[in-house]
């Protein structure tokens, strides 16, 4: 059976998945996942805070420009209500603040934009996000669909290569996926 197309929509990304996708995109520049992205998303939008914790490291500036120039589809945005990111994100409003600054905006960034869809990693963020009747997927289930829809050739390289970059990844998840895929060998 043929993998079902992607209906294309539009998604606000936080910085462990855009710092994952970076660090994939130099090890793996001839998978272009950033092509696959704009396959699926025809815009992903950057909170300003999600930009300046990636770019904080110098030598990642330079790249997310170059991104900003070569993939159109990316967009960086502000949150115009501070508020409600404060109320998910602030320690000193409250010390129980379950998630950070980056996870927090890209939820109220996408709220505000009318947007349905988050790119977001970290479980308690995907909670949130998910209670806030938002659709969340991360770096492993945007590497099952590329590698559904045969946009990438294989998975399970991509994963050793997040694991080598110290990003964490379920392995319990990750072994269902690569069973499904047939890369389990």
């Amino acid at each position: 059976m043929p993998p079902r197309r992607f209906v294309r929509s539009e998604a606000v990304i936080d910085s462990s998945c855009l710092r994952c996708f970076l660090a994939l995109d130099l090890s793996f520049p001839e998978y272009n996942l950033f092509r696959a992205l704009s396959l699926r998303y025809y815009a992903v939008h950057i909170p300003q805070h999600v930009w300046n914790e990636v770019a904080r490291r110098g030598h990642r500036r330079p790249r997310l420009q170059k991104l900003l120039r070569d993939y159109p589809f990316f967009k960086r945005c502000n949150v115009t209500n501070d508020f409600n990111a404060r109320l998910l994100y602030d320690r000193r409003t409250d010390p129980k603040a379950p998630i950070h600054r980056g996870e927090a905006e890209t939820i109220v960034q996408a709220q505000q934009r009318g947007i349905t869809e988050v790119l977001i990693d970290e479980r308690k963020a995907t909670r949130i996000a998910r209670a806030h009747s938002l659709n969340s997927k991360g770096v492993v289930g945007l590497i099952r669909d590329f590698a559904l829809q045969e946009i990438i050739k294989q998975a399970k390289p991509l994963f050793d290569e997040c694991r080598r970059n110290k990003f964490w990844l379920d392995d319990h998840l990750v072994q269902k996926i690569l069973v499904e895929l047939h890369e389990d060998e």
